[in-house]
């Protein structure tokens, strides 16, 4: 009798990996299942899980950076626009 071959964790493709995921959470079956089912072992898709959960954190927290970095850029112009428009008063007034 021939043993099967484990796969070896770079058998497993990002798309694989990701669709293993989203299986897991979006089926509402307990990770035990869909590890049986996709012949993976649990801990392994858990890990998968915790890793996805941790990327979308910090594409959240990325997003965010980038929302303040463009509020301040525009606030900055503001101030500049201001700036500017006090010069020319104050030189109209004299």
């Amino acid at each position: 009798m021939k043993k099967m071959k484990k796969p070896k964790a770079a058998d497993y493709t990002y798309q694989f990996k990701e669709n293993a995921v989203k299986l897991a959470s979006t089926t509402g079956r307990s990770v035990q299942a869909v590890s049986l089912e996709i012949g993976v072992p649990s801990w392994k898709l858990r890990n998968w899980m915790k890793e996805n959960e941790k990327k979308l954190e910090r594409s959240s927290e990325i997003d965010e950076q980038i929302r303040l970095q463009r509020r301040v850029k525009e606030l900055e112009e503001e101030v500049e626009i201001l700036k500017k428009a006090t010069a020319y008063f104050a030189k109209a007034s004299l």
